[in-house]
């Protein structure tokens, strides 16, 4: 324990000071109470937006900061911050789990670039009050205006380096998000999937142990008291298809002026390519990545399905 009023980093001193003359607190000022203060926070009760722009996260070597601005995601075990680095806007991410880490999850990004998979602009180097943070670039949404088959097929091709080690696990609309760049008047989307915190690279005799999913989006019926289940790449597979499903329901409603937050039955109405994908998917146990990618062109009379 720290038992030095000194000691105290003079960014954080100031906050404290700051932060509770706002919320009205009538704390003494001196060096003991500031050290009680002090002694009692941890990284996560800093990471709260009553801190954020007083505290920040810094690199060791370079010194480069990133203020930090607003939530995007606050829950029990994952905190999800928006920023700003060197003028452009950055997403921060921190996880509190005795599962796992936020540097596995970087780990994954980067073994995934170093096989040449395409994965977001992404750092490791930062930390927030001596933790590891994840900095990722600042993408947006998906919306009823995209692609799904580029989208599937962009998709896929990552889960092809992905599926070498594990599987994702956790594929619905939140967990990809595009990069959006103009051309002229043309609107570029280049799609990506993230979110690595809970792949599964745990093998079993069949597939992997999957300890994390999304209970509107999985493809598993949900056991009792939430027991681990066991995934296949086929369960990525549909789980991409409903998101791909979602967005033309999505597209659906925008056309009718109904809003598309409503609950939409995205396992059901599949047609033309995406009807053949999820039939391949689900009839064969389908796992040939350039196959599946042919049959969201509408292309795939043309493309000789390889022999297992």
């Amino acid at each position: 324990m720290i038992d030095r009023y000194d000691r105290i980093p003079t960014e954080l001193r100031k906050a404290i000071l700051e932060v509770n003359a706002i919320k009205g607190r009538k704390y003494d000022t001196s060096s003991q109470q500031l050290m009680k203060i002090y002694e009692s926070m941890s990284y996560w009760d800093l990471l709260q937006e009553e801190w954020f722009g007083r505290i920040n996260c810094y690199t060791h070597s370079s010194g480069e900061v990133i203020i930090l601005r607003k939530f995007i995601k606050n829950s029990k075990g994952v905190r999800v911050i928006l920023g700003m680095l060197n003028g452009r806007e950055v997403v921060v991410k921190s996880i509190n789990s005795t599962r796992h880490t936020i540097r596995d999850e970087t780990s994954v990004y980067q073994s995934l670039k170093e096989d040449g998979c395409q994965v977001p602009w992404f750092r490791g180097d930062f930390y927030f009050w001596g933790q590891p943070v994840l900095v990722l670039e600042k993408l947006e949404p998906l919306d009823e205006y995209d692609d799904e088959f580029k989208l599937g097929r962009e998709i896929i091709r990552q889960l092809e380096y992905v599926h070498e080690f594990g599987c994702h696990s956790d594929i619905k609309p939140q967990n990809i998000m595009k990069r959006v760049t103009k051309k002229g008047q043309k609107r570029i989307c280049q799609y990506f999937l993230i979110d690595y915190g809970g792949v599964a690279s745990e093998r079993l005799d069949h597939g992997y142990k999957r300890w994390i999913w999304t209970h509107k989006w999985t493809s598993q019926k949900p056991h009792a008291q939430g027991a681990e289940r066991v995934i296949t790449c086929t369960n990525d597979f549909v789980e991409l298809a409903y998101v791909m499903r979602a967005i033309q329901i999505w597209r659906s409603r925008h056309r009718s002026n109904r809003p598309k937050d409503k609950d939409g039955d995205f396992r059901t109405g599949y047609k033309g390519r995406l009807l053949k994908f999820m039939e391949a998917v689900c009839d064969d146990n389908e796992s040939d990545h350039a196959y599946l990618r042919s049959l969201l062109r509408g292309t795939s009379g043309s493309h000789k399905r390889m022999k297992k």
